[in-house]
């Protein structure tokens, strides 16, 4: 059997619950995605996560990396998945990408201190994710930063009353903070489906109040489209297809989520999301590599005149 889940931090309710429970975790990968699915999973554990991937506690997690849009973690941000990706947010064209623009990638993970095995493997969830799917969700989650689903109307409304902007920059901030509230729920849900399948093989239930739910939206009066505000984005969709979707998550997005049957050309700002998909190549390194290698962009460009376009 292949050694899938992975841990090498040092948080010893997670070390002493998982060498107890692993055997029967990583039988349930192997069910959930495939014997060579789970074997994916395994190699990029052995490849991207190492103990330098692992923390618990904010001061290092500062003192060795930086939040993906350029600023230090709060003392009190939650245990999460981080990706970390090579372009700051302002620096991208506001069409999207550039053509087969190349970004590098590193996977970290921090846990609380009071972190339990359950918390962990929610976010190994993640992980699982950004090694799996072709152009992962998390690193557009990365650049275009978190906006709550009930707080995008405000925040439009406070981009679009700004005097100092160009009509462009406001447009590139909306479709940011779109992309970030639409892919950002379809993430966490379907990661909290997933946590669900594999939490159940060792006897821990876990519930979804939102599973199941009709979708509500709310009519974004400037712009005219729906914006989701709850309920299920998978409705009528089983579990294992959840996440059988998701590996190809492209291929399914869509306004009412993966598998309404609407093109995604309908979405509005759909054309930063297709530079994304058909522009990027994504490569995964271990965080020590990432970092050696932004150190060395940083020092050349300090040799070279900077010449970003928005």
């Amino acid at each position: 059997m292949k050694m899938v889940i992975v841990y090498h931090g040092r948080l010893e309710q997670i070390v002493g619950e998982l060498e107890r429970a692993k055997p029967v975790l990583d039988r349930r990968y192997a069910e959930i995605f495939g014997e060579e699915g789970a074997g994916k999973i395994a190699e990029a554990s052995k490849r991207l996560l190492g103990p330098e991937s692992f923390y618990d506690c904010v001061a290092s997690l500062n003192s060795k990396v930086s939040s993906p849009l350029g600023s230090k973690f709060s003392s009190d941000i939650p245990s999460r998945h981080i990706t970390l990706v090579s372009i700051q947010p302002d620096n991208l064209y506001a069409s999207g990408f550039e053509k087969q623009q190349k970004l590098r990638t590193a996977p970290v993970i921090y846990i609380h201190p009071s972190g339990t095995l359950q918390t962990y493997i929610h976010e190994f969830g993640h992980f699982i994710w950004y090694a799996l799917q072709s152009h992962p969700i998390s690193v557009l989650n990365s650049l275009y930063g978190g906006h709550k689903i009930e707080s995008f109307t405000d925040y439009s409304e406070k981009v679009l009353g700004q005097t100092r902007e160009s009509d462009e920059e406001k447009m590139v901030k909306l479709q940011r903070a779109f992309w970030s509230l639409i892919l950002g729920e379809i993430s966490e849900k379907s990661n909290q489906i997933l946590e669900k399948l594999i939490l159940e093989s060792i006897g821990v239930d876990v519930k979804l109040p939102w599973r199941g739910k009709e979708r509500e939206y709310a009519l974004h009066k400037k712009f005219g489209f729906r914006i989701p505000i709850d309920g299920d984005p998978f409705l009528g969709i089983g579990d294992y297809e959840v996440v059988k979707r998701m590996l190809t998550w492209q291929d399914y997005i869509v306004p009412k989520g993966p598998g309404a049957g609407n093109p995604i050309s309908n979405l509005p700002f759909y054309y930063m999301l297709d530079s994304y998909l058909n522009n990027v190549r994504i490569s995964r390194l271990p965080i020590g590599e990432f970092l050696q290698l932004a150190k060395k962009d940083k020092s050349s460009s300090h040799h070279k005149p900077q010449n970003h376009r928005q």
